[in-house]
């Protein structure tokens, strides 16, 4: 008799402890999860060079650092209402956005601000430049992605390639690839029959050559180039070479031609041995005004950084 009153007793602490683990479990299967209105893919709010990725240094780094060229613009990936516009000791200049799908995203080590605290944002819109303010060592945005709001703690971050396209797509871009796929639907309705899914069939893009008040140079991609090294070797932003080419995507093909339009009064590319003095003296500014222009905190500069040299 005694022997069931302990077999009893053995049983129901094991179904307890069961339980206990089946609710630990849940809880932590719960914390990761994503919003029921969950959102596709978002195209990138801009476009360079991954320099580091979630989860490094220890696990602290929550979000993803992406290296462009000083200026370049940084469009919101989604609809949304700005949370906070601020500029913190960390962060920088960063612009908080709510969007309705239950994300917060952040973007951090601005150079501006385009945007304020509770004002709507739709896809595609400028909200700041790139820049390397706060706690940062060079031109670049900090990205950070949350499943709910922002905290401290960052304990509800993810990672941004679980909601980025895998290929490096600017939302501007993506945004007119999906206005001229839905002209095109448009189209085929007008014409009486219903649209039927095609095979993605290469566009037929022209690169029109225009007066840009400088010389124009036709170049072969090699193997291993980059429009980051295209950037870097002629001092333009990889937007601007999207742009001039009427590319669609930042993957180049061997044999592909590009077209550099020069004007070499607005930028400068730092070379090895350089500082602000040698620059200033050899475009004929001031010390204080290439500070002034590129916003710059101390006389710091490194080799292959981007200067703006032509006053607004």
């Amino acid at each position: 008799m005694m022997l069931d009153f302990f077999k009893r007793i053995a049983i129901v602490a094991v179904m307890a402890v069961f339980i206990g683990l089946l609710f630990i479990g849940g809880r932590s299967a719960s914390a990761h999860q994503l919003p029921t209105d969950s959102t596709e893919q978002w195209a990138w709010p801009v476009l360079g060079r991954v320099t580091d990725t979630f989860g490094t240094r220890q696990g602290n780094h929550k979000g993803l650092d992406i290296a462009a060229p000083y200026g370049d613009q940084i469009y919101a990936v989604e609809d949304g209402i700005v949370k906070k516009s601020e500029y913190t000791g960390s962060y920088g200049h960063a612009v908080f956005i709510e969007h309705p799908n239950g994300y917060e995203t952040v973007y951090a080590h601005l150079s501006t601000r385009k945007v304020q605290e509770g004002e709507e944002v739709k896809k595609g819109q400028i909200i700041g430049d790139i820049g390397s303010t706060g706690n940062s060592t060079g031109p670049h945005l900090h990205f950070e992605v949350h499943n709910g709001e922002w905290n401290s703690a960052r304990d509800n971050a993810l990672d941004p390639f679980f909601v980025l396209t895998n290929e490096q797509i600017l939302v501007t871009t993506h945004m007119e690839r999906e206005r001229v796929e839905m002209q095109r639907k448009l189209e085929n309705l007008s014409k009486g029959y219903n649209y039927i899914e095609e095979s993605k069939e290469e566009l037929v893009k022209a690169v029109i050559i225009e007066n840009k008040g400088g010389n124009v140079s036709k170049i072969t991609i090699k193997e291993g180039e980059t429009l980051w090294d295209l950037s870097v070797e002629y001092g333009v932003s990889i937007h601007l070479l999207m742009e001039w080419n009427k590319l669609d995507s930042t993957i180049l093909q061997v044999g592909q031609t590009l077209y550099i339009y020069h004007d070499d009064k607005s930028t400068y590319v730092v070379k090895p041995g350089d500082s602000l003095s040698s620059i200033a003296e050899e475009v004929g500014l001031t010390i204080n005004e290439i500070k002034s222009i590129n916003q710059l905190v101390d006389d710091l500069i490194y080799p292959d950084q981007v200067l703006v040299i032509e006053k607004s």
